[in-house]
């Protein structure tokens, strides 16, 4: 959903659309930030808090290959022959390479 432009779809349901849609893409890029495999990419705490505060700027991170495998158990996305993931959405044209050794 950080990719296609529709992060909302991410919320929780409940909240019913009422998100603001740039803190809730800040949210998300902290949430891969933390979630990244190989732990010194990671941000420490105190950055994580600056991050969620908006203090710094925060970088796209890489998709971790767990959230990639999770979304390919999903069906959301699938891999070709060249290891190449795509997004299985009719409306989206997204295509990735995994981050080996991360």
């Amino acid at each position: 959903q950080m990719k296609n432009g529709t992060p909302e779809a991410t919320a929780d349901p409940r909240l019913e659309g009422d998100v603001d849609a740039d803190e809730l893409m800040r949210c998300l890029r902290v949430a891969f930030w933390c979630l990244q495999e190989n732990a010194s990419t990671r941000p420490t705490m105190g950055k994580v808090v600056k991050m969620l505060e908006g203090v710094v700027p925060i970088d796209t991170p890489d998709v971790p290959r767990s959230f990639l495998y999770l979304m390919m158990a999903n069906g959301e996305f699938s891999t070709n022959s060249h290891g190449l993931i795509h997004t299985t959405h009719a409306t989206t044209t997204t295509s990735m390479s995994p981050v080996e050794g991360r």
